[in-house]
């Protein structure tokens, strides 16, 4: 039995072309290691040989500074034509941009869920030059890790790689959900599946529980920040798994955030904000914890200090698709 569902927004995506035709030059890259937060633990990215970036694990990300006669290029210079392996295209498996704050620096990013053990080349168009920097997918260190977290949540090793899309169960359906690859902060993921009285449904996102229980076939998550984010659902019924699911989506900075506001005011006087206009719901935030629901914001603040207050704005009335709208206010209480 197969089920196949689609999550409400789609996004296009990329094939890029590989460049040919072109002579090649000696470019001085560089491979610089970077750290990467994954789950509880921390991951780094190494070296092995000359102009090699190694992923140990789904989530590592390297830092890659290409420069010509010592100095940087500049990033209008560098373009990305994709990642290929043996005549075939892998841009699914790594995030790649150039940075906006390292001068001529590439960010490389491996997406969980998708990369997969083996080796592949990153082609380069460098101020019109084809360059090509191997990246080696080992991924050495995902059993200790997978280990360590499956021990700390009292599960076993095989659930949390159904949850990450390492492995497949020989569960008695196909489950299939189609997610957009790329959501804005703010946005929410809604998933709705035929519910089943007699199955015990778990939602994770980022290996942490969000609903769970008999009947619970429904999942609606909003992505706060920006980032890499899995998706996963396990369906038990009686002592087994009757079916798994996990996907993967990057979330990226809401193109609706309007500039962080400053102001000062003093501890115990009562404090007015309005929210933004042209919305149905509203949820307003304290240095991360919801304070209201209202249009307004009434509050006072009984000690000095510095709060961020936040506002997200949902739920457009009209003209603005799905967009969140979030604001937000660096409060120093005096």
């Amino acid at each position: 039995m197969r089920r196949q569902y689609t999550s409400a927004s789609s996004r296009r995506g990329c094939m890029y072309p590989a460049l040919s035709g072109l002579d090649r030059r000696t470019w001085a890259i560089c491979l610089c290691c970077a750290l990467a937060l994954a789950g509880s633990g921390t991951t780094t990215a190494e070296m092995t040989r000359e102009y090699t970036a190694v992923f140990s694990l789904p989530d590592t990300e390297v830092r890659i500074p290409i420069l010509r006669e010592g100095k940087p290029v500049p990033a209008s210079r560098i373009k990305v034509l994709g990642i290929y392996a043996s005549g075939h295209t892998y841009d699914h498996m790594f995030n790649v941009r150039v940075s906006p704050t390292e001068p001529g620096t590439l960010i490389v990013k491996g997406v969980p869920g998708y990369l997969e053990v083996g080796t592949y080349d990153l082609v380069l168009n460098v101020a019109g030059e084809r360059v090509e920097i191997p990246l080696s997918a080992p991924l050495d260190a995902l059993p200790d890790q997978i280990e360590n977290v499956a021990a700390q949540r009292g599960v076993s090793i095989q659930e949390v790689k159904m949850e990450r899309g390492l492995v497949e169960y020989p569960g008695r359906e196909k489950l299939e959900i189609q997610l957009a690859p790329e959501y804005r902060a703010g946005e929410t993921l809604t998933l709705e599946l035929d519910p089943d009285p007699n199955r015990v449904y778990t939602w994770r996102v980022n290996d942490r529980t969000i609903i769970e229980g008999p009947g619970k076939s429904a999942l609606r998550y909003t992505f706060e920040t920006p980032g890499e984010y899995t998706v996963s659902l396990i369906e038990r019924e009686g002592s087994g798994i009757a079916t798994h699911w996990s996907g993967h989506v990057t979330v990226v900075e809401s193109a609706l955030v309007q500039p962080v506001q400053t102001w000062k005011i003093r501890a115990r006087h009562r404090i007015l904000l309005m929210g933004p206009a042209g919305y149905e719901t509203y949820e307003w935030r304290v240095d991360g914890l919801p304070v209201s629901t209202g249009k307004n914001l009434n509050y006072v603040f009984n000690k000095p200090g510095r709060y961020r207050i936040e506002c997200l704005a949902r739920l457009p009335m009209s003209g603005m698709g799905s967009e969140t709208r979030r604001v937000a206010w660096d409060t120093v209480v005096q």
